[in-house]
C-alpha cells in the first residue's frame, strides 16, 4: 500500500513511470557475458603486446651477440627483459651456439619460444594445445673469434 502511494507521487509530480524491474533483470542477465567478453579482449591485447615484446627481445639479443659475441650478456638480457607472471621459457636458442664458432661476417640467429600460461591454460584445457609464442632474429656478426685476425 505504501509503495503504491510512492509510485503515484512520482508519476504525478515527475512524469516518470516506474516499470516492474525488467531492465534490471536484463542487465543482470547480460552482465556476465559482457565481463567475459571484455576479459577475452584484454587477454588478446596482452598476447599481442607479449608477442611484440618477444620479437623486440630477439632482435636486441641478436644485436648483443653480434656486437659483443657474449652468450652470457645475451642470456642476462633475455632473463631481465622477458619477465612476467604467466611466462614460461620453452626454448632459447643461439645458432651457432658456441662463441668460438662465430666469425666476423657470418650470421647469428636467435630463436625464443615462450609458453603463455594465463589465458593460455584455459585454451589448453579446451583445445589440448599450449599457447606458444615464437620469435626469431638474424644478424651479421660484427665481432667474432679473435683467432681469425
Amino acid at each position: 500500500m505504501k509503495i503504491s502511494k510512492i509510485n503515484y507521487f512520482i508519476k504525478k509530480h515527475f512524469n516518470i513511470y516506474i516499470k516492474n524491474g525488467q531492465s534490471t533483470i536484463e542487465f543482470i542477465m547480460v552482465l556476465p557475458f559482457v565481463i567475459i567478453i571484455s576479459f577475452v579482449f584484454l587477454q588478446l591485447g596482452y598476447l599481442i603486446y607479449l608477442q611484440n615484446n618477444i620479437e623486440q627481445s630477439a632482435r636486441e639479443t641478436a644485436r648483443i651477440i653480434a656486437t659483443t659475441n657474449s652468450n652470457d650478456k645475451a642470456a642476462y638480457f633475455i632473463r631481465n627483459n622477458l619477465t612476467g607472471k604467466y611466462i614460461t621459457f620453452d626454448n632459447v636458442c643461439f645458432i651457432p651456439g658456441s662463441e668460438s664458432e662465430r666469425r666476423i661476417g657470418e650470421y647469428i640467429k636467435v630463436k625464443i619460444s615462450i609458453r603463455y600460461g594465463g589465458f593460455g591454460n584455459i585454451l589448453e584445457s579446451f583445445t589440448g594445445k599450449k599457447v606458444i609464442l615464437n620469435a626469431e632474429s638474424t644478424m651479421r656478426m660484427e665481432c667474432g673469434n679473435q683467432d681469425e685476425i
